[in-house]
């Protein structure tokens, strides 16, 4: 057996035992939903809106090193949802599951690949699992992303075509073009099949990298006052 083949099936062994134990701790979660939450439907008479967020809005920690400016989760944003009625239900962060905490900086060509896709697919589907006794008990879905993530990115995404081969200072701007990250793509594939319904936006770069990193992206807010503003229309919409 040649490198290549050891290593591919190793990574390959590695994620299928990842996938299991994340599909029984979801058999688990969706069982204790349906036998709390729908019993006690009837006497619930609270607003019906769950927020389906990156894993990292609510633990910055799982971000690449170097880049979160926020401790542990984005607390305005939390408890923006809260506010607005929103149960909130965190995603798995494909990238961390796959890279681990050690990574570098990627982007979206680095991620687009046949494993790490499949992995997200996988992902998908399970997250799809947690999502399905929501909306068939009539509630609304919304997705929020992290603005230009290769992974998690909605409306723009990180590329370079020339982050490959010998590591190099890539300086602290990012490439960015319209598109979605894999994450999403997959994601929304899965959620689609199951004619789930949802409303989907991302979080302003202003708001997630130091204000010298954020991109000048022209399909996001300029200012942190905007992005937030941005965010509430989104929420209430």
């Amino acid at each position: 057996m040649n490198l290549c083949s050891f290593l591919v099936k190793n990574v390959n062994q590695f994620n299928n035992h990842l996938v299991k134990q994340l599909d029984i701790l979801i058999r688990a979660m969706t069982v204790r939903f349906y036998s709390i939450v729908l019993l006690n439907n009837k006497s619930d008479e609270k607003l019906k809106r769950l927020a389906v967020v990156g894993n990292c809005i609510l633990n910055q920690n799982a971000r690449a090193p170097g880049i979160a400016v926020h401790k542990g989760v984005i607390i305005p944003l939390y408890e923006m949802l809260k506010k607005k009625g929103f149960d909130v239900l965190q995603l798995p962060c494909p990238e961390t599951s796959f890279t681990g905490v050690r990574r570098w900086w990627f982007v979206y060509e680095q991620y687009d690949s046949v494993n790490y896709r499949r992995h997200c697919a996988r992902l998908g589907q399970l997250s799809t699992r947690l999502v399905e006794p929501y909306y068939a008990m009539g509630y609304e879905i919304v997705i929020i992303g992290l603005g230009i993530s290769p992974t998690c990115g909605v409306r723009m995404r990180q590329e370079n075509n020339e982050w490959k081969g010998k590591p190099f200072d890539v300086g602290d701007r990012a490439t960015v073009r319209e598109g979605q990250g894999v994450w999403i793509q997959e994601l929304t594939k899965a959620l689609d099949r199951k004619k789930i319904s949802y409303r989907m936006t991302d979080v302003a770069p202003i708001l997630l990298y130091a204000h010298e990193r954020a991109p000048k992206a022209k399909d996001y807010p300029k200012s942190e006052e905007e992005a937030w503003a941005e965010l509430d229309q989104f929420l209430e919409s």
